[in-house]
């Protein structure tokens, strides 16, 4: 069983670079981290519930992911595994389950049913959020009877049906380029995330506001740590030829956020 794990050239065999670029594509499976910090703003405590999700959100990856694929890699060879179909499918039928198949297409449609709608949740509460500080266009902000951003949730449902779509006329290839996009997406932002903590927690400690209520571990090297960590998966990307259109477009992305927020910074108030 173990003997799956030195097989086939043994560990990264295909070197460092290609572990690296396969860790863009798995901070796709980490989007959707920041819902913590999205419902925690709404909590009554947010500072416990912040502490105690975090804490979850770590050990479930942990459990979920990391074991699950060294289970599937001591099940399988890395070469068994096939583009468009579930690795897990292959390992349970492998291992003698007929109905491998149909467990993982329901297990993978409560999945997507449960991302879908923390997906919107998070998306209507940013864009709530960015027209109430003026940051989108102020129709945003209405809210209905039971205080749900409507606007802003119909405006995600859009984008979602927009990616269905894309999905319907391109099969092949609009699953791959969302997984590596948003993954190379996400690296930015925690890039940025983590350039932000840094200098905003140190301009806080040499002023006269209280200590934050959270303080990650080991700051600011945790934090420096994180940040060299997404610079060195940035620099993968771009000796990587397979992902280097996904690295492009993000950094255009990126671009285009920042231009648009330089513009509606410079507009004088007054006219917001």
């Amino acid at each position: 069983m173990l003997s799956q794990l030195t097989g086939g050239g043994g560990l990264a065999p295909h070197g460092l670079t290609g572990v690296l670029a396969a860790g863009v594509t798995a901070f796709f499976s980490l989007t959707g981290a920041e819902v913590a910090t999205v419902a925690a703003a709404e909590a009554i405590d947010p500072t416990r519930v912040l502490q105690r999700t975090t804490k979850l959100l770590v050990l479930r990856t942990v459990v979920f992911y990391l074991v699950s694929i060294a289970l599937i890699l001591c099940i399988l060879p890395w070469t068994a595994v096939q583009a468009g179909i579930s690795p897990f499918t292959l390992a349970l039928a492998a291992m003698g389950f007929p109905q491998s198949r149909s467990l993982m297409s329901a297990v993978i449609l409560i999945a997507v049913l449960s991302t879908l709608n923390a997906a919107f949740y998070v998306c209507s509460r940013t864009l709530f959020l960015l027209a109430r500080n003026g940051d989108a266009p102020g129709w945003l902000i209405q809210l209905d009877s039971r205080r749900v951003p409507t606007r802003s949730l119909l405006i995600s449902a859009f984008g979602g049906l927009v990616g269905v779509g894309a999905a319907a006329y391109f099969p092949r290839g609009t699953y791959g380029f969302l997984v590596n996009a948003s993954g190379s997406l996400m690296v930015f932002l925690y890039a940025m995330i983590a350039t932000a903590q840094i200098k905003l927690r140190r301009r806080r400690t040499c002023s006269d506001f209280p200590a934050p209520g959270v303080r990650p571990g080991w700051f600011p090297w945790s934090s420096c740590l994180a940040l060299g960590v997404m610079v060195t998966l940035l620099v993968a990307m771009a000796v990587t030829p397979s992902l280097r259109p996904d690295l492009y477009f993000s950094g255009l992305a990126i671009l285009a956020a920042t231009g648009v927020a330089h513009v509606v910074h410079s507009e004088p108030r007054r006219a917001r």
